[in-house]
């Protein structure tokens, strides 16, 4: 019928819909990601990383005293820290709190952390550099013209969802409109040929025969 005929029709054309915004996709995107504080660990979280040897009660240097007297079978000693200065059998042990080589050492990790968050900021600027057009090799310059960038990209992506919508919204009543036409002129169709073949009884009971095309003659000249 035409209502099935019209689904059909439907169903073969593509389903317009409007995508979600870049800034929409960006925010879904990052929630997923891990936070990205993990990255860079404070000085002092580098220093807790060193393994945890007992301080010296006695005034004897690396020799802490073992709370039994039976002999165990030695564990596996742990990765030594990059600052470590001990052999590879004896463990790092932790500079006293406020002594020269505690305060060199979280420097040290300091440097460490800053030199990390540095080349990150570097890597992400040197990425801006190669998407943004256009962009000079001063650092602030980049994100200023990332920034100019970012805000035309989202100017424009506004403007085609409003067109996208609107097309999409006169799309659809197009349709509608036509699959509507569509039926009605099978509705036409179909009255038509019952009043037709009302005729073609009505000849016949008269006597008269519907008269045939003669194969010879040539096709009327539209």
């Amino acid at each position: 019928n035409a209502s099935s005929t019209a689904a059909a029709a439907l169903g073969m054309y593509p389903t317009l819909h409007v995508p979600p915004t870049t800034e929409e996709q960006f925010a879904a995107q990052a929630a997923n990601e891990p936070p990205h504080q993990d990255h860079f660990p404070s000085p002092d979280g580098l220093m807790s990383s060193l393994p945890n040897v007992p301080q010296p009660t006695n005034g004897l240097q690396g020799m802490p005293q073992p709370p039994h007297q039976t002999h165990q079978p030695t564990p596996p000693q742990p990765p030594q820290h990059r600052y470590s200065t001990g052999s590879a059998s004896t463990p790092a042990k932790k500079p006293d709190v406020g002594s020269e080589e505690w305060h060199k050492m979280r420097k040290d990790n300091h440097k460490e952390v800053e030199r990390r968050r540095r080349e990150t900021i570097n890597e992400g600027i040197n990425e801006l550099a190669k998407i943004v057009p256009n962009c000079e090799k001063n650092k602030g310059s980049i994100l200023q013209r990332a920034v100019t960038f970012i805000n035309q990209l989202k100017e424009n992506e506004n403007q085609n969802i409003e067109k996208w919508t609107l097309e999409k919204l006169l799309t659809e009543q197009a349709i509608a409109e036509l699959s509507a036409s569509n039926d009605k002129l099978k509705q036409e169709c179909e009255r038509l040929y019952k009043e037709l073949e009302t005729w073609k009884r009505v000849a016949q009971n008269a006597g008269l025969s519907y008269p045939q095309a003669n194969k010879d003659e040539p096709a009327a000249a539209t």
